[in-house]
């Protein structure tokens, strides 16, 4: 009876004091802070920083298509910091006052209205590959 009590003391204290109630993001440059957020609190199970923490660090978990990497560390127990490395943008295309950037691979990664950097336009970037 002692050691059932002191499992459940010990789960309470688990559950109670490992409650996510912030996230922040360092490394993000283009992809916004919010919507990694918004990613990593779709899961059901993410009010607890120990899941979210075990998720996105020892298992191969899915990760926003810009992203390349993401892991996440402690700031204390209820709080964690989401380091994000950005997949490299290679070009875009132009299309109706919308920016559409891609990967090496060509897989579009993020559409914005303003130009983030002066990358190469798509069909620039063809042209040059084609000779």
């Amino acid at each position: 009876m002692f050691r059932f009590i002191v499992v459940l003391l010990l789960l309470v204290i688990f559950v109670l004091l490992f409650q996510t109630r912030s996230i922040k993001v360092k490394g993000n440059e283009y992809y916004g802070e919010n919507s990694i957020i918004s990613w990593l609190e779709k899961d059901k199970l993410s009010m607890n920083t120990v899941y979210l923490f075990w998720k996105y660090n020892y298992t191969d978990a899915e990760v926003p298509s810009v992203v390349e990497e993401m892991k996440l560390t402690f700031e204390n127990p209820w709080t964690l910091v989401a380091h994000v490395k950005e997949k490299g943008k290679s070009g875009y295309v132009s299309f109706n006052d919308t920016n559409l950037y891609f990967d090496r691979k060509g897989t579009a990664l993020l559409k914005a209205r303003k130009l983030l950097q002066a990358y190469l336009m798509w069909k620039d970037f063809l042209s040059m590959h084609r000779k």
